[in-house]
């Protein structure tokens, strides 16, 4: 998957949240505490997504450099 896809999934996911966000506010069963718990988890999946990305660019243009100075 290139790095476009990549960070466009990330955002999926924090949209997808922002949805149950919502959707945990109407529904009296839920709330704050659910929606809590299901923030963190959000937050935490796209910062390990997000380091991911950041080291397969990194990896990326360090080859990049190594082929150009050959």
């Amino acid at each position: 998957m290139n790095i476009d896809n990549q960070l466009l999934s990330v955002i999926e996911g924090l949209d997808w949240a922002l949805e149950e966000y919502k959707d945990a506010m109407d529904d009296p069963t839920k709330g704050y505490s659910f929606y809590t718990g299901y923030s963190r988890a959000t937050i935490e999946t796209a910062k390990d997504r997000l380091l991911t990305i950041v080291e397969n660019y990194r990896n990326l243009t360090q080859e990049e450099k190594l082929l150009t100075s050959n």
